[in-house]
């Protein structure tokens, strides 16, 4: 048992009143900071970002473009450009998604090229979320990056098909190693009297 100390003792009655006032200051500026911090995490709907949807797009592929730009790898990337997707909850807000990859790099380019994100993507404001296996037959390599201050996600999969083997259950036309990306953006509002579809 801790015995109260002397002082304590004799300021009993004076402390009652002091942490009395100490709860109601701390009920009001502690339901302030937690505004501030939810308001933090998730900006109210009148605070989203307002940005036409073209050039949200081109920020897109500007992640993206500056993604395979630090992997090195060569190869031939996916034709298939960003799309826009509409927040059903609210008209006029959306995101741009962008899954793409880059085929035809040897799986030492492959997975140097994951190497090579998980090594400068924090130099570039990225934090990384994930970097490992998957949890999965094919145990391919995933990393999982975030941008604070742009508010865009990544992820990536380094598929390394040519190692798999015969008995992996693919086709020989699917047997090509590549980096398959996703790059997702945050919830915009389009300006007023634009469509995120451009209708």
């Amino acid at each position: 048992m801790i015995e109260a100390s002397p002082s304590f003792c004799r300021s009993k009655s004076s402390l009652v009143g002091l942490v009395g006032f100490l709860v109601v200051v701390l009920a009001l500026n502690g339901c302030e900071a937690v505004k501030e911090k939810e308001g933090a995490a998730e900006p109210s709907k009148s605070k989203r970002l307002v940005l036409h949807p073209d050039s949200a797009i081109e920020k897109t592929k500007e992640i993206s473009s500056r993604a395979l730009d630090i992997t090195g790898v060569k190869g031939k990337v996916s034709p298939v450009g960003p799309i826009v997707r509409t927040d059903g909850k609210r008209k006029g807000n959306y995101y741009v998604h962008h899954a793409w990859s880059v085929v035809g790099g040897s799986p030492a380019a492959v997975k140097e090229g994951m190497e090579r994100l998980r090594i400068k993507l924090p130099e570039e404001d990225w934090s990384i979320e994930k970097y490992g296996r998957a949890n999965s037959k094919a145990r391919q390599l995933q990393l999982e990056a975030f941008h604070e201050g742009q508010k865009y996600l990544m992820q990536v999969e380094a598929l390394i098909r040519s190692e798999r083997g015969a008995d992996s259950g693919e086709s020989e036309k699917s047997g090509k190693d590549l980096l398959a990306f996703t790059v997702m953006s945050p919830t915009y509002k389009s300006p007023e009297g634009v469509s995120p579809h451009g209708e």
